[in-house]
């Protein structure tokens, strides 16, 4: 960091952990520029969804940690939901580098094979194919315990889908009560199987409450194309062009 004169951060959780590190150097917070992300339109056909079937949908990579981005919990909020199979709704978590964690993907398929109602994607997109998979997708979930920045969530939000999110870390920059259903937590000390980080202290979600709201949004399609809606045009002001480009030129003529 001595041939470092600023570090640029993609949210504030994140800037306020750095500036701890690094007390004299300049940290700002620039949130990714997701109005840069691909236009795509929903293909349910191709993936073989009805139209009238409820898609939940969760997605990660191993190599962030199974502890961190919790695709369990998201699995057990949604059987709290949808405690019997049926034609209603779907489960898909979408999962990339799998075989980095080889004990607990092998638990995650487990899982998955005793419901029918649940899909797992293992693979690796390119930017066009995921944001024509989330298109797709009817509500967007993520229970992480921590977040440098919520990729899935803000890409969620942009492209209209209502999302249920632990509401803690970086998605706080840009998630708000209204525009999303965010899911209470507690701060617990957590330790990691895959080694990758050590003893910490993040959230747990209350899996209750989660349960709760992607039970109300997989039973009212309607609360899912208002809270979508209003997902949308918070997006489209939290990330907005020319606001983020201004804020860049301002930091680069600092």
């Amino acid at each position: 960091m001595a041939w470092v004169d600023a570090v640029w951060t993609p949210s504030s959780f994140t800037t306020r952990a750095v500036r701890e590190l690094l007390p004299n150097k300049p940290v700002s917070t620039v949130l990714l520029p997701v109005f840069a992300m691909p236009e795509a339109a929903p293909d349910r056909a191709r993936l073989g969804w009805r139209d009238d079937e409820c898609v939940v949908f969760t997605a990660f990579d191993a190599k962030s940690t199974y502890i961190r981005k919790n695709p369990m919990g998201a699995l057990d909020a949604y059987v709290r939901a949808v405690p019997e199979p049926g034609e209603k709704a779907r489960f898909v978590c979408k999962i990339s580098n799998g075989d980095f964690a080889p004990t607990e993907t092998r638990e995650l398929v487990r899982r998955l094979s005793e419901r029918p109602d649940t899909l797992l994607l293992d693979a690796t997109l390119s930017d066009d194919d995921m944001t024509a998979l989330i298109a797709s997708t009817d509500v967007v979930l993520s229970l992480h315990r921590a977040e440098g920045f919520g990729l899935l969530v803000a890409q969620g939000m942009w492209l209209g889908k209502p999302t249920v999110t632990t509401g803690y870390s970086g998605v706080e920059d840009f998630t708000t009560a209204q525009a999303s259903s965010l899911v209470p937590y507690k701060i617990r000390a957590l330790s990691d199987p895959q080694g990758i980080y050590p003893l910490t202290e993040w959230a747990e979600p209350d899996m209750d409450v989660a349960a709760q709201a992607l039970s109300e949004l997989i039973t009212a399609p309607t609360l899912r194309r208002e809270q979508g809606a209003r997902a949308r045009a918070h997006a489209l002001d939290v990330f907005d062009a020319a606001r983020w480009r201004s804020e860049v030129m301002r930091l680069l003529c600092e």
